[in-house]
């Protein structure tokens, strides 16, 4: 927060979990994970509860390159984003591939990976 930086928060569906976007011989994936929902949605609460007074925080996103099954997604989206009812003040969007970030035009794209010049960043372009 002193800093300036700017976050967002993703809770944690990933494409590693449960062989989501892996590679063509990964074991077929569950829709509906994780499995244990309950569990998953108190400990979201538990997070936007402890995250959200932050300034720096702009934007929480329902997974990590990968979104979460409808149900849960529904879910997050009544709890934070618009009208949510433990966080209204910023957006939600389901997957951080998925939101229009990736390309600029709701493309998805994922990396680069590895050291980057922070000149790229900062440049008056």
């Amino acid at each position: 927060d002193r800093h300036g930086i700017l976050v967002w928060s993703e809770f944690w569906i990933t494409g590693d979990c449960d062989g989501r976007g892996a590679t063509k011989d990964s074991p077929v994936s569950n829709p509906n994970w994780p499995l244990d929902h309950d569990l998953f949605v108190r400990c979201a609460s538990d997070v936007v509860r402890k995250l959200r007074n932050h300034p720096s925080l702009v934007l929480w996103c329902g997974g990590n390159e990968q979104t979460p099954c409808k149900s849960l997604d529904a879910t997050l989206r009544a709890m934070v984003g618009e009208g949510g009812s433990l966080d209204d003040s910023r957006p939600y969007v389901s997957g951080s591939l998925w939101g229009g970030f990736g390309q600029g035009g709701g493309d998805w794209s994922d990396g680069p990976y590895g050291i980057q010049n922070e000149e790229d960043f900062f440049s008056s372009d």
